[in-house]
């Protein structure tokens, strides 16, 4: 292997330390498959490149092997196999396991009738293949690793509603439209099944440009990406999986060759960038060792504490069990992980020069949580599932009467109010409520119409059967004083001409409750007795009142 120099060997020396992470590598005998990785991408690619060089390759070539939505994971595995089958006739490809196998390198074998120069170039291909699951931002940096030339599997469904062929692709597209290389990509789609070519290639570009619409690119002088011809340069080809071809030599003559010691530092770049995005380029690492030290120490010892700590949470949640205080095990788990991180990595120095171990230390928390967070919902799941069960064990209890409705609604208000506590005491600390939502509002509102609904249904079902029959409306009985304000009632026993006949019945006393003041009645002589006595009429008692319109 050729010996780098400057940043880039530091570069290197980061993907020799990455590469040993958690995985297996294997290295099969003979030509064809010789390679083959399950540590972490785009990681992998560095050992695979490196079995490559020792298997005699000096040039190489890079692919990322990506699907649409709709290709099946046995369909996947099927037609992966069969564009990378090991042609040395040996069991090379029992390695190569789509979902588990996530870098393999293939050498290219010479015609075995013509000779061949021993100080000629040999040509080998590393190929990633990164799970159908994976993160966006994993498969971006894994295609930027690979220098932007992807192998793509499409499927016809997907082709014939023009929906799923670039939700991992897109992402990836834009992040080579911002990059600053923009020669030696290459694309290689491989259409699923044997259909006609042509009308595959017009469905896939229409939906490439709609989708190009929609990217952020560089702004002006530099040009915009319209078609995948512009994105690829041009080096596109397209083939049916069905078809018998030669896929390795295709990706050496489709995309661009380079060096072993080139190809190690485009993932080193790759890597580094996944890994610390505020740093545009590699230059980076030179001018802070620091960084890369944080790098090559902290990434394992966070991974092994990110496991510990969803392990130690997933024992106690084991055989789907509710636990009430989920919130304080969530933080005892998160502490405990964290200092077993600080233990395991003491070095203050390191923590207080490099910016990006106190990143690794900050994000690891953060994921921690979000890692978390899907758990905690599972719990308010089974709490949701517990708070409907007592909300049928207390209807149990109730009493077939004229006010079953009351009773069951009473039932469920108080089935709502005990759920809102238990879900507040599930997330009661004050470290993981700004990472575990309880969605409390919605999933209160989902329960409370969840329990009306079934009370509707048991009335209905016991008014069918005569079971339940409601209580019957209350009547209102109205008292009149027989001093009733005049506006209210006339006394037909006076002459005509007093009888009030305006027709406004809405009247409103002085004071709001009389015109007749309590200190005039007090002060009541034979001078004032006819003053307020004119305010009030005499009601003549009787089954109705008439009004005279």
């Amino acid at each position: 292997m050729r010996v780098l120099s400057g940043v880039w060997s530091s570069g290197v020396v980061l993907l020799l330390a990455l590469s040993s992470w958690d995985g297996y590598d294997c290295v099969c005998e003979g030509n064809g498959l010789v390679s083959g990785s399950t540590s972490r991408l785009p990681m992998s690619l560095s050992s695979v490149i490196n079995d490559l060089e020792a298997e005699g390759a000096t040039q190489i070539s890079a692919a990322t092997f990506l699907s649409s939505r709709g290709v099946t994971r046995a369909s996947r595995a099927s037609i992966l196999k069969n564009l990378f089958r090991d042609a040395s006739g040996g069991e090379g490809d029992e390695s190569l396991t789509d979902g588990v196998t996530t870098a393999f390198g293939m050498k290219l074998f010479e015609d075995a009738h013509n000779e061949v120069d021993e100080e000629s170039d040999k040509k080998g291909v590393a190929i990633a293949n990164p799970a159908v699951d994976a993160s966006v931002t994993e498969v971006a940096a894994t295609v930027h690793a690979c220098g932007g030339s992807v192998v793509y599997l499409v499927s016809q469904q997907d082709l014939q509603r023009g929906e799923g062929l670039f939700d991992k692709l897109g992402p990836a597209v834009e992040d080579l439209l911002r990059s600053d290389v923009k020669s030696g990509r290459g694309l290689v789609v491989v259409v699923e099944g044997d259909d006609d070519i042509e009308t595959a290639k017009s469905k896939l570009e229409a939906a490439a440009a709609n989708m190009l619409l929609n990217l952020v690119q560089k702004d002006a002088p530099h040009p915009r990406a319209n078609t995948l011809s512009d994105v690829f340069g041009g080096n596109i080809k397209y083939i049916s999986s069905a078809t018998a071809i030669d896929l390795d030599d295709t990706l050496c003559r489709l995309t661009q060759l380079k060096e072993p010691s080139v190809a190690q530092s485009t993932v080193a770049s790759a890597v580094y960038q996944s890994v610390n995005s505020g740093y545009t380029s590699v230059d980076a690492l030179q001018k802070s060792p620091y960084d890369l030290a944080a790098v090559r120490k902290l990434l394992p010892v966070s991974r092994a504490a990110l496991k510990s700590c969803i392990s130690t949470v997933e024992e106690k949640g084991a055989n789907d069990n509710l636990i009430t205080d989920f919130g304080e095990l969530c933080d005892a788990a998160v502490k405990r992980s964290m200092e077993q991180f600080d233990n395991t990595f003491s070095s203050p120095t390191l923590m207080k020069k490099s910016s990006v171990a106190r990143r690794i230390r900050k994000e690891l928390v953060q994921e921690m949580y979000a890692e978390l967070d899907d758990l905690f919902q599972a719990q308010m799941n089974f709490l949701h599932q517990a708070s409907f069960e007592s909300f049928l064990r207390d209807l149990n209890k109730l009493r077939i009467s004229p006010a079953l409705k009351t009773d069951m609604q009473r039932v469920a208000s108080k089935i709502v109010k005990e759920y809102q506590n238990a879900s507040r005491r599930m997330c009661n600390s004050k470290q993981s409520s700004p990472h575990l939502d309880p969605r409390l509002q919605a999933r209160s509102a989902q329960l409370k119409r969840e329990m009306a609904d079934f009370v509707n249904e048991r009335l209905q079902t016991a008014k069918a059967t005569g079971k339940y029959v409601p209580a019957p409306r209350k009547g209102i009985t109205v008292g009149m004083h027989w001093l009733l304000p005049k506006p209210f009632g006339n006394d037909y026993r006076q002459e005509p001409w007093k009888v009030h006949t305006m027709d406004d019945l809405v009247y409103t006393p002085k004071d709001k409750l009389t015109d007749v003041n309590p200190q005039d009645i007090l002060n009541v002589d034979e001078n004032t007795l006819a003053d307020w006595t004119k305010y009030v009429v005499p009601a003549p008692t009787g089954s109705e009142m008439l009004y005279l319109k």
